[in-house]
């Protein structure tokens, strides 16, 4: 029997269509909402107990990048955090920081991107 290196125990699909890997993290999971068929690679990671993340259908997001929502006033007190919403049929490459408050529809971001 020849070995697989991904096989369908390592993804959970969800009711929407959704894949995500059993490896990725969502913080604060219920503040991170997925609209449908998107894919998330092995050790990304949505921090989502930062502020909400809203990501489109037909997405998908490379290994070890992660999603965080910018700070809104650099160096307060208190840090406050913008929401992120990421539009549909976009690909983010593997190994990217992003720390934007939106991303539109139809993009294609690179590997190692800090954005």
């Amino acid at each position: 029997m020849s070995s697989n290196s991904s096989s369908s125990d390592d993804y959970i699909r969800t009711a929407s269509g959704n894949f995500v890997s059993r490896q990725a993290t969502l913080q604060d999971a219920a503040r991170v909402e997925l609209k449908g068929r998107t894919w998330v690679e092995a050790k990304v990671t949505f921090r989502g107990d930062f502020a909400p993340i809203r990501v489109g259908r037909y997405n998908s997001f490379g290994s070890s990048t992660t999603i965080t929502p910018p700070i809104l006033i650099p160096g307060a007190e208190e840090p406050a955090y913008s929401p992120v919403v990421i539009g549909s049929y976009t690909r983010i490459g593997a190994d990217c920081d992003i720390q934007a408050a939106a991303i539109g529809s139809y993009n294609w971001i690179g590997n190692t991107v800090q954005l």
